[in-house]
């Protein structure tokens, strides 16, 4: 396979300073009194943990980005729980959000051991990474009956797992899972994203590989795939991403969280939330636009 350049600089020139300033701006508006993001409004509330991370990671490597990435960083760290982290404080963690905090941490140059011991327990005997390791505590979070499985939400997922093997860079068994769920147009699919730009870039940039083909032919327009297509290196999706800016330096609510039922292993036809406080998308488009994702 080809290596995806992560050097291609089209997607940081001058043009394209004020829309992320403006951007920026928003996402500094858009932090609750305690420095939290928080977005996605399901039967668990709104993510805080899960949310901050990811917007921390993206604007990290922005020099105006970095403290507020640090910043977020000290909130998470204060939180830390013996399995990781979660959707959110209360919540029990879950191998994605905790990816994302171990990859923060990485930007940051910090340590997140217990985070990465916690990935490493997680994975299952073909490689793959599920959402949550064992039944029990989202279970007992959730309130559910013990006769309700919860095997969908225990299985290994493509999405989690290309996240995760961005912080096990070296787990060969993991590689090979994300490796062998490419399908052959040259996209992936994922559990929790009805959206397939997202697994996308999350599989492509872990493994190294180039889907920019994939990523100009993909039809999904919506502002958060477009940013997800620019981040695969999509150079015809950078305009119509710039042009979905609002006046306020967001971008549209337009990243779509699939919530299955605990049991389902095909995510299909599952309740959706999308993240109306616009920072998923929003952050995406910034690390998308400056090349830094």
């Amino acid at each position: 396979m080809t290596n995806l350049s992560t050097k291609s600089s089209p997607l940081a020139t001058k043009s394209k300073r004020e829309p992320i300033a403006r951007g920026l701006e928003f996402l500094v508006r858009a932090r609750d009194a305690e420095g939290w993001w928080r977005d996605f409004e399901t039967l668990a509330g709104e993510s805080d943990e899960w949310v901050s991370a990811f917007a921390a990671w993206a604007i990290a490597p922005l020099p105006e980005g970095r403290r507020l990435a640090e910043d977020t960083f000290g909130l998470l760290a204060f939180r830390e729980r013996d399995e990781g982290w979660g959707y959110r404080a209360g919540v029990p963690a879950d191998c994605d959000s905790t990816a994302w905090v171990c990859r923060l941490a990485a930007r940051l140059g910090r340590s997140c051991e217990p985070g990465v011991a916690a990935l490493r327990r997680s994975r299952r005997e073909n490689g793959g990474m599920p959402t949550y390791r064992a039944a029990g505590p989202i279970r007992r979070f959730t309130g559910l009956p013990h006769t309700m499985p919860f095997h969908g939400w225990t299985s290994p997922h493509v999405c989690v797992s290309a996240n995760a093997l961005a912080v096990l860079s070296g787990d060969a068994a993991l590689r090979r899972f994300v490796e062998n769920a490419r399908e052959p147009d040259g996209g992936w699919s994922g559990y929790w994203w009805p959206d397939r730009a997202y697994p996308t870039w999350l599989a492509a940039t872990a493994l190294g590989w180039d889907a920019r083909a994939w990523a100009e032919a993909c039809p999904e327009s919506s502002a958060f795939s477009l940013a997800c297509r620019v981040a695969v290196g999509a150079e015809s999706a950078v305009e119509p991403l710039l042009a979905l800016q609002a006046d306020d330096g967001g971008w549209p609510a337009s990243a779509r969280l699939r919530i299955p039922a605990p049991g389902a292993i095909d995510p299909a036809g599952a309740l959706e939330s999308l993240d109306r406080n616009r920072v998923y998308t929003t952050a995406m488009a910034l690390g998308a636009l400056r090349g830094t994702l």
